[in-house]
């Protein structure tokens, strides 16, 4: 059976359900191979960051580097999450990724949001990905919930229905 994921997949908070969902995906996965294109539309950071990798720039200019220091992050944490997020670009780009990104059919991305604009810029659109049913850990009042605050947030942060 197809499974449609709605696009443009977002990234989240870290909303109280959102960790249980990924506990539970990550446990009891549900991988289907599909179109990954839309699925990092707010990731211009990590494409950013990308781009200066390869071309050897200073990272300190990124886009990256400055959303972290503007969230009140010191220079020795950023450092280091730039160079795991360079370690796990070497990785992917010579061993390709085999661990899939997670996300909810109603686009919102759980967990993978490196892995997944570092298949983007390696010009990989389409990628096994364990699509998340919320039917699968959450009761439907609850599943109603979800659904309404993942709208209203795709609404007032993102303009897009």
């Amino acid at each position: 059976m197809e499974v449609i994921v709605k696009t443009p997949v977002i990234g989240i908070p870290s909303w109280g359900w959102k960790k249980k969902a990924v506990v539970y995906a990550k446990k009891y996965p549900n991988i289907h191979f599909m179109d990954i294109s839309d699925f990092c539309y707010e990731c211009s950071r990590h494409f950013d960051l990308l781009n200066i990798i390869d071309n050897y720039g200073d990272f300190r200019e990124s886009e990256y580097y400055q959303y972290y220091m503007d969230n009140g992050r010191d220079d020795h944490y950023i450092i280091h999450k730039i160079d795991k997020f360079k370690k796990l670009y070497d990785d992917i780009k010579n061993n390709g990724c085999d661990i899939s990104s997670i996300v909810t059919e109603d686009g919102c991305r759980l967990d993978g949001s490196h892995r997944l604009s570092i298949l983007l810029h390696l010009h990989i659109d389409k990628a096994n990905v364990n699509v998340f049913n919320y039917h699968f850990l959450f009761e439907q009042d609850k599943i109603d919930s979800i659904k309404k605050q993942n709208s209203e947030y795709r609404k007032k942060v993102y303009s897009i229905e």
